[in-house]
């Protein structure tokens, strides 16, 4: 009897900390982040390639929706790494779900076409909670604050100051034993 008490026990504290996980823990949140890149000039025609990198900071998603603002047939996409997608039927836009999204992973959707609409490429990305959040390229482009960005330059202009100082300095220590062989 003190087994089946032990079990209940396990059982019971299992449930509760999967749903206080559930409720506190990290919920799912999409970003994404577009790049551009001429790829080659073929005769007359300019052969362009986008990269959209969509990144998963929270739980995994599950259906995952690209619509686009151009038009069938006006490019090629590849997702990887390489994920079940269903293309949408939607009038006059190419859109299509990724399966799914592991937490911190990211997909990357890369595309081939020719000359660009005027419209951007990418419409919305969303899950069918929430839309991801189009930040800037990560790498290329890191905001510092103000403060951070005076601190180095102040850095960097009393270290000028001071080996220019060491500079000076041993030019006249070379000057001064080398003045009795002139």
């Amino acid at each position: 009897m003190a087994a089946d008490g032990g079990i209940y026990a396990e059982i019971i504290v299992k449930l509760i900390s999967t749903v206080l996980d559930h409720i506190l823990g990290p919920s799912s949140r999409l970003v994404y982040f577009e790049t551009n890149h001429v790829f080659a000039l073929l005769g007359n025609q300019q052969v362009n390639t986008h990269k959209v990198g969509i990144q998963n900071l929270g739980r995994k998603v599950d259906v995952v929706q690209v619509i686009h603002n151009w038009p069938p047939g006006s490019f090629n996409y590849d997702v990887s790494p390489l994920r079940a997608c269903r293309d949408l039927g939607m009038q006059g836009r190419v859109a299509f779900e990724i399966s799914y999204i592991r937490p911190g992973e990211t997909i990357l959707v890369t595309y081939i076409y020719g000359t660009p609409p005027a419209a951007p490429l990418v419409h919305s990305i969303s899950t069918a909670n929430s839309e991801a959040e189009n930040i800037e390229f990560p790498l290329a482009s890191r905001r510092y604050p103000k403060w951070v960005i005076v601190a180095v330059a102040v850095s960097a202009i009393v270290g000028a100051v001071v080996l220019a100082r060491y500079i000076v300095q041993a030019i006249k220590m070379l000057w001064h034993a080398l003045s009795p062989f002139l």
